[in-house]
């Protein structure tokens, strides 16, 4: 989300000024924020209340917001976009056999995921039913990349001094005891998760989970991540050279698919 960004609300080059606010007014929803007031919806834009007025009725008209009382949510039709998207790269038809036959194999599910707007955007996940119970996040959910194994292998892939200026300036919250946020520890554990080619974390994202995470080396615009999170109450059933040989052996098999590859 673009949250009183003034670039962002007069993008330079746009053709349509208007369209890019429209936009903004539909990535103001989020999981925390599902439903919004005409005024949240004109803070969170940086947008003022007239034309962030004018956005809202115009999507609520076309049908991608609908009224609850004062608040607006999206509405249904805004999947139609989604899904026109991932009909059109073909990315989970051709990617999930693979998640699904190495998230049986290490019975937990996966999660393949790209850095979007210096975030873990998800794009696709198994349902692998693991004895843990693990709930995972819907695609298209997105999360803050420096306490997230799969966040780390994707920062790996900036160069140091974008990694610096972005550390430098962002808000690193500690989400649970395990989280680090300090700017130089962070960029420490990116570097070890480029030169080793995996990351690794217990505990730092989510209390009582530990994550893995493998890139994918494909020639595309945009870093790609492969991961996998468990519950640390439940002892890993296999030892942690098993997990990433799985990792790793599935990049290698999804790094050849054309949807990938065209990413």
């Amino acid at each position: 989300m673009q949250q009183n960004d003034p670039t962002f609300a007069e993008p330079s080059g746009f053709a349509s000024n208007s369209f890019a606010k429209g936009l903004a007014v539909l990535e103001a929803f989020d999981a925390d924020s599902p439903c919004l007031s005409m005024a949240e919806i004109a803070r969170r834009t940086g947008q003022d209340r007239a034309t962030a007025r004018r956005g809202v009725l115009t999507l609520e008209a076309l049908g991608f917001l609908e009224r609850k009382g004062r608040l607006f949510a999206l509405s249904p039709k805004v999947l139609i976009l989604a899904g026109n998207f991932l009909q059109a790269s073909r990315l989970r038809s051709e990617t999930l056999p693979i998640l699904n036959h190495y998230a049986a194999l290490l019975d937990t599910d996966l999660h393949l995921t790209t850095l979007f707007d210096n975030q873990v955007l998800q794009l696709c996940h198994t349902d692998q039913k693991s004895a843990e119970g693990h709930n995972a996040p819907e695609v298209g959910a997105t999360c803050l990349p420096y306490n997230c194994s799969m966040g780390r292998v994707l920062l790996s892939s900036l160069p140091d001094e974008d990694l610096v200026q972005l550390l430098d300036t962002a808000d690193i919250p500690r989400r649970t005891p395990h989280s680090l946020n300090s700017p130089s520890v962070v960029l420490e554990r990116i570097q070890t998760a480029r030169q080793a080619g995996y990351a690794f974390e217990y505990g730092e994202y989510t209390a009582g989970e530990l994550g893995y995470a493998v890139p994918i080396k494909v020639e595309s615009k945009r870093p790609l991540a492969l991961g996998l999170r468990r519950s640390i109450d439940h002892a890993p059933n296999k030892p942690v050279e098993a997990y990433l040989e799985a990792l790793w052996n599935c990049a290698r098999e999804l790094c050849v698919l054309p949807a990938l590859s065209a990413f």
